[in-house]
């Protein structure tokens, strides 16, 4: 049903099949966060969690219910199919063929067998060299021991510990020099250690506080901030490479979840209470709206090398607000507007798809709820008692419960492709 706003508004308050709609029992709202405002203080998120088995029950539902909208989701899809081909035999379609060669192993190639002596021990057991710092003060005094004890050539002892000769020659010549002694390079590896320890402390405290880490100088703050020493920034991003297994990647947009004690809470209560009502099989119908800037959707297209991928929009005006219903056996009841949505085009909507249900089946109220977000038309007084009047049973979601929404998929699916590929017109004029 697509109508205009304004006009319809002043029609609907005289239209006599929405009164007749109003004369019904009262609804009832059957999950309502602000019923948990007064307790909401007390709300611990540990007392409300499920025990293990009580989420494998939770878990084992899930599945259930999933395969029961898949099978629904097909035998629709065959429908549409079978209406499609208005009468003409429906295509089986072919099974994938499986090819010898997708199973192909990768053989990896292995040295000659045939090489002996010299060429051989290369081949074979080449080992890539090892640096200064790849060595411990231990390690370093051992090489200095071990060549003033046995006389070992600096060949032999590079040898013997993996490390290239002039690295050994370095090592004994500052030794005798007292430039770069060991006993210097300790304590600098003791000045690095407590750096680090410091560095981690840190990053620690932010983790376990649940504090985002945005750069390396936030930590060098932090360490500063507590007394430590002056970190430098790769020392910081060695820490988090290497001790914590992080990376600095491209931050992914999420939608605002509001993680406090009382979201959470309700969250899981509406979660709850939606697995108790698909599993006795009532008819869910979710209604939000959402706004229509433009009609061609698409981000992607293939391009030339070196040649721009841009592509011109032309922004409707004015723009269109979808009003959608979408219920738990796929059917989808679509209203446009062309003015922003208040308590009166929420008013008009849901008269309007009260008589289409009615018009549909009488007993709908019967096994019927409308699944509403906490978006401010959605709560004002006006639209609780026009709700009530309507004898609707209401659900109002938990707060940012956007995941449990099967609006916003319909939502995302319809903004993906081009909505107008003939060019009609879609301005004022």
């Amino acid at each position: 049903m697509v109508y205009k706003a304004a006009e319809d508004l002043k029609f609907d308050k005289s239209l006599k099949t929405i009164r007749k709609e109003m004369d019904q029992s009262r609804g009832e709202f059957v999950f309502d966060p602000d019923d948990f405002k007064e307790v909401a203080k007390s709300f611990e998120e540990e007392s409300y969690r499920l025990p293990e088995e009580g989420l494998l029950e939770y878990a084992k539902l899930a599945t259930k219910l999933r395969r029961q909208f898949t099978d629904k989701a097909e035998a629709a899809r065959v429908r549409l199919a079978a209406l499609l081909a208005d009468g003409e035999e429906e295509k089986v379609p072919a099974e994938p063929k499986l090819y010898r060669s997708s199973f192909k192993k990768t053989v990896h190639k292995r040295p000659n067998d045939l090489m002996l002596g010299f060429e051989a021990q290369f081949a074979c057991k080449k080992r890539k060299k090892r640096t200064k710092k790849e060595l411990s003060t231990e390690e370093l005094k051992e090489i200095l021991r071990l060549g003033k004890q046995t006389g070992a050539s600096q060949q032999e002892l590079a040898h013997c510990f993996n490390v290239k000769t002039h690295l050994v020659k370095n090592l004994v010549r500052n030794e005798k020099l007292g430039k770069n002694t060991v006993s210097r390079l300790e304590t600098v590896a003791a000045a690095k250690l407590t750096r680090r320890n410091h560095i981690k402390d840190s990053v620690e405290e932010h983790l376990q506080a649940k504090r985002h880490i945005w750069t390396t100088q936030q930590i060098r703050g932090a360490v500063a901030l507590s007394g430590g020493p002056d970190v430098k920034h790769e020392e910081v991003r060695q820490v988090l490479r290497q001790d914590f297994d992080m990376r600095f990647r491209v931050l992914k947009k999420a939608a605002y979840q509001g993680n406090s004690q009382r979201c959470l809470v309700t969250r899981m209560l509406y979660a709850k209470k939606m697995f108790s009502l698909l599993e006795s099989g009532a008819r869910i119908i979710n209604i939000d709206e959402s706004w229509l800037p433009y009609l061609d959707f698409r981000n992607k297209k293939w391009r030339a090398k070196n040649q721009p991928n841009t592509a011109s929009t032309k922004a409707l005006s004015p723009k269109v607000n979808m009003i959608a219903a979408v219920d738990t056996e796929g059917h989808l009841y679509l209203s446009l507007t062309q003015q922003n949505t208040d308590t009166d085009v929420m008013l008009m909507f849901m008269s309007r798809l009260a008589n289409v249900l009615s018009q549909e089946r009488k007993d709908w109220r019967d096994d019927t709820y409308w699944l509403l977000d906490n978006a401010a038309y959605h709560r004002s007084s006006q639209v609780r008692e026009s709700l009530l009047k309507l004898g609707v049973k209401v659900i109002l979601s938990g707060q940012y419960a956007y995941n449990a929404a099967p609006c916003e998929l319909f939502f995302a699916y319809y903004k993906r492709e081009d909505q107008n590929p003939s060019r009609l017109k879609t301005s004022k004029t």
